[in-house]
């Protein structure tokens, strides 16, 4: 298993359109290829976002991750620092 792992700056007025936002893109990743689990959490402050995104194979966490940094608007409440594909060596 591969994972997709982002870190982002997150700018939002209302700290509950972060999360309805998260839940709207765990629901349409589940239906992506290979999609096995994913997370997002989130500072104590709210301006902060971490994500961990599980796969099947390597090429579809790079594939998620191509389609993440193409959809995230530049202009959004949600900005990627960083997104990155690692290798899933233990899993419960």
């Amino acid at each position: 298993m591969y994972a997709m792992v982002g870190t982002s700056k997150l700018n939002f007025e209302n700290p509950d359109d972060g999360a309805q936002m998260a839940n709207g893109i765990l629901s349409n990743l589940s239906g992506a290829p290979g999609f096995v689990t994913g997370s997002f959490a989130r500072s104590a402050d709210g301006n902060h976002g971490r994500s961990m995104i599980v796969f099947d194979t390597e090429e579809q966490a790079k594939a998620a991750a191509e389609n993440a940094r193409a959809n995230i608007p530049a202009d959004g409440p949600v900005e990627i620092v960083s997104i990155e594909v690692y290798e899933v060596v233990a899993h419960a």
